[in-house]
């Protein structure tokens, strides 16, 4: 399959979409899919090139004071996409996202948008091994979680400050979101906390019926049932 050829966002000039650096101005180039019509399109183009919609940019802040818990002794830099505010690791492309900031992604087309279209640096060659990193903020140890269980993005979160997303997650996680997703994941959800109540209804039922089968086969409720018959029967012959 032949690549698409673009134009640089630096200079204007006819490039190939597989290409990872301009052949006329050497400037760096990366593709991103439209937030539009998710066709392919360099980083830092102002429209696509196929539907012409408008690209929201991210812009980058002064040093955040925490450091990168996949590359120790690195910090982290802000990054302002649309009106949130995240800090990146200009070494390994790593995003840390707080939660509230997160959720308002996750549900903000618009901010969305912003996030899928930051630059991330020149990939660097990692270590894929399953390990554990520290908060940024706690240096506790952060949970490692399928994000919505079935999105095959794993993600990083420490429960009280925030989301670790190391290179391009963040972008995958909309991409998962834009294609609907989330919505299964959460109808799924829902299908199956039913299917939990309606187990313990079950349960609750069957507990009571031998809780009921118990109290009948004790010689004392027996012979208070007794009794009160041989009452009812007394009464009956006076």
């Amino acid at each position: 399959m032949e690549a698409d050829t673009l134009h640089c966002p630096s200079c204007g000039a006819v490039v190939s979409s597989d290409s990872t650096q301009c052949q006329y101005c050497q400037a760096q180039l990366q593709t991103v899919a439209c937030p539009s019509c998710f066709g392919l399109m360099f980083v830092g183009s102002k429209f696509c090139p196929h539907c012409g919609a408008a690209v929201a940019a991210a812009t980058t802040g002064p040093a955040a004071p925490h450091s990168c818990p996949r590359c120790p002794g690195n910090h982290l830099q802000r990054v302002s996409v649309g009106e949130a505010l995240l800090e990146e690791c200009l070494h390994c492309g790593g995003v840390w996202v707080a939660i509230d900031v997160f959720n308002k992604i996750c549900a903000d087309r618009q901010m969305q948008e912003s996030a899928e279209h930051m630059q991330l640096p020149p990939a660097i060659p990692q270590e894929h091994k399953l390990m554990y990193l520290q908060c940024p903020q706690c240096a506790t140890l952060m949970n490692r979680y399928n994000f919505a269980n079935r999105s095959g993005v794993v993600i990083d979160k420490c429960a009280e400050h925030g989301i670790w997303l190391d290179r391009d997650d963040l972008r995958r996680v909309i991409e998962f979101i834009r294609s609907g997703g989330l919505a299964v994941a959460r109808e799924n959800e829902i299908k199956e906390l039913k299917q939990q109540r309606s187990a313990l209804e079950s349960a609750q039922i069957t507990s009571n019926a031998n809780v009921g089968l118990d109290a009948e086969s004790d010689p004392y409720v027996i012979g208070q049932i007794l009794s009160g018959i041989a009452s009812i029967g007394w009464s009956l012959l006076k």
